[in-house]
């Protein structure tokens, strides 16, 4: 069966495969349908596995099908893991080296902790860019959760 002549319902929800180049495809649930390019602007946001809801759109010149992000669904990353890096009293950054995230994200270090810079954290991610409310300077916001101290020192 040949998957691009299917007719195509214009929402589709599935779930986003992430590209280290900041674009990304739409998984969708059929296995009719085949797997859609979404651009690097309409990822913006957008972690690997979240579930999301799309409008489909076919390309005029090429019939190339591309995805416009309508809403997030259902995020599928609640924790990351990274080095720590600090950017000031009690915050910091772990960068995004797997490109499944999309953006570094800011780490706020409860007090309690010693955290120095390179150590290995856990975070619990509270707030993702777009969300309603507070988010620091368009990355994710997240909370330390626990300290893995580097072996290698």
């Amino acid at each position: 069966m040949n998957k691009r002549r299917t007719k195509l319902p214009n929402i589709l929800e599935g779930v986003v495969k992430r590209h280290p180049d900041g674009f990304g495809f739409f998984v969708p649930e059929s296995p009719d349908i085949p797997d859609i390019y979404i651009s690097r602007r309409e990822m913006t946001g957008v972690m690997t596995n979240d579930r999301i809801k799309i409008r489909v759109i076919a390309e005029k010149a090429t019939h190339r099908l591309r995805g416009e992000l309508i809403e997030i669904l259902v995020r599928s990353t609640a924790r990351a893991t990274g080095q720590y890096w600090a950017q000031g009293k009690g915050r910091g950054i772990l960068h995004d080296v797997s490109h499944g995230w999309g953006e570094d994200l800011t780490a706020i270090c409860p007090t309690h902790l010693e955290i120095t810079e390179g150590d290995w954290v856990l975070v619990q991610i509270k707030s993702f860019p777009g969300d309603k409310g507070d988010f620091v300077e368009k990355s994710y916001r997240s909370l330390v959760m626990l300290l893995i101290r580097s072996m290698m020192r």
